[in-house]
This record gives structure tokens, C-alpha cells and sequence, in this order.
């Protein structure tokens, strides 16, 4: 096992579609490696206040019906904020998409976020710079064993947590011994500005824009840019980011 400096979270949630901005979190099931003996476990259904697709149905099973009388985000997010903070986010391509999610999720229900807070570990990022593949391939290489595709969070939770298991047994000598190093090796802290990066650092430190015709231009020269942001259709954290660069905070 590695030097853990915090504990691990890994986690696997569902929504009612791909966009962090409209759509929402309908379920979260998270597997918390305090130590190498302790593994503490949180899951929860969730009511997203909007109505969920027959395709989105069709994806995770979950209906409507299932949740309708389960809380909301709001309802249970300080408990999970409070499970999972100090602690490394893990999961499959969460870097660039879940994370988003639940940051939105925490900003929407009044709990202050930013990235800069936040230490993440991608196991995606992990096994696409080790062996370029699917979850369900990534899970047979480390496993030997075939993946339950049936996109059930409590499959996916646990077979997250048997690659990352493998992966430690596997990889420790070539990424390092302490959880940050596996920070390091599949993230790209030190670019993070926003979750969604709509920001991000160059090579100097600086904050540039990452998208559009406007990408990789220092962010605090464009405030025009940057009220045309908090006047658009941007994560709530992205927007923060925008009102400290106008402001100078920055």
C-alpha cells in the first residue's frame, strides 16, 4: 500500500445527464481507505429536483419513482462534504468531469469550494498514461476478471477500488510510495484554476483562458471577457474564478 498522508475516497455517481451546469447528481456511492484495515463506506439515492430521462433510465436504471421521495443535494451535503474533504477525490475520468459535478453540486448548496483545495487522484488518467483503454478493459488487465458493465455505481465503485488496489501493488515502485506522488502522476495539478477549466496556469504561473478563440490568453487583460462570463452559461465556480481575476484576488 502507499504512504497515505490523507485518506482516499473513491468514489462512482450517476446523473441525469453529462452537463454539470443543468443537469445533477442522483446518486454517489463512495468507498473512503482510511488505513490498509479500514475502509468506510457512504451511499446515498438522490432526489435531483428535475425529472429523469427514459434514456438516463436506460443508462443506470434509475427511475423517478426511486427517487422521488429520497432527499436532495442540499439535504445531505455537508454530511458528505464532511465524509470526503481532506481527503484524495479518486475515480475514473473525475479530473475533467465528476469532480465538476460535485463541485457544483457543494457551491449550489452554500458550501464555499475551489480547486486549489481539492487533492484528486484520476485512476482513468493513471491507466490511459500506462495502457491506453476502456474502464471495463482497464478493470480485466489488473483484475484478470470480466467487468458487470451494467453502470451500477456499486459496480463501479468496487471495481474502481480493485484496480487502484492492483495498481498500488503494481505500480508503487515506478509512481512512488506517498498518495501525493499518485496525485502528481495522473493529474495535472498545477495547471487547476477552476474544475471545469474554463482556466487554467501556463508555464508561468499566470491565469489564462482555455477555450474558444480566446484560449491561452491571460485572462486578467480581458475583463470584457470575464463579464461576458459571469453574465453566461458557467459553472459557478468557473464564475467565482472570473470575479477574482476582475476584482485582482487572482
Amino acid at each position: 500500500m502507499i504512504n497515505l498522508d490523507k485518506p482516499v475516497c473513491i468514489y462512482a455517481i450517476q446523473t441525469t445527464g453529462q452537463n454539470p451546469e443543468i443537469d445533477r447528481i442522483i446518486e454517489i456511492r463512495v468507498l473512503k481507505i482510511v488505513s490498509t484495515s479500514e475502509v468506510k463506506r457512504y451511499h446515498k439515492l438522490i432526489n435531483p429536483g428535475v425529472r429523469i430521462s427514459d434514456y438516463s433510465t436506460s443508462v443506470h436504471g434509475i427511475t423517478n419513482e426511486m427517487v422521488s421521495n429520497k432527499p436532495r443535494f442540499e439535504d445531505i451535503a455537508e454530511e458528505l462534504f464532511d465524509f470526503i474533504k481532506n481527503t484524495y477525490w479518486t475515480g475514473y475520468n473525475n479530473e475533467h468531469l465528476y469532480n465538476v459535478f460535485l463541485a457544483e453540486s457543494f457551491i449550489r448548496s452554500g458550501i464555499e469550494i475551489s480547486s486549489q483545495d481539492i487533492h484528486c487522484i484520476d485512476i482513468g488518467n493513471i491507466y490511459k498514461k500506462l495502457n491506453p483503454r476502456r474502464i471495463d478493459t482497464c478493470y480485466r488487465a489488473y483484475t484478470g476478471n470480466e467487468m458487470l458493465m451494467d453502470n451500477q455505481t456499486t459496480t463501479v465503485s468496487d471495481a474502481l477500488m480493485e484496480i487502484f488496489i492492483s495498481m498500488i501493488n503494481k505500480h508503487t515502485e515506478e509512481i512512488g510510495e506517498d498518495a501525493s506522488k499518485w496525485e502528481e502522476f495522473s493529474t495535472n495539478k498545477h495547471e487547476v484554476v477552476d474544475f471545469a477549466r474554463r482556466f487554467v496556469r501556463n508555464k508561468d504561473g499566470e491565469i489564462v483562458i482555455n477555450f474558444a478563440k480566446k484560449k491561452g490568453q491571460i485572462a486578467k487583460d480581458d475583463p470584457s471577457y470575464l463579464r461576458w462570463i459571469l453574465q453566461a452559461s458557467f459553472p459557478a465556480d468557473t464564475k467565482n474564478w472570473a470575479r477574482k481575476i476582475l476584482l485582482g484576488e487572482a
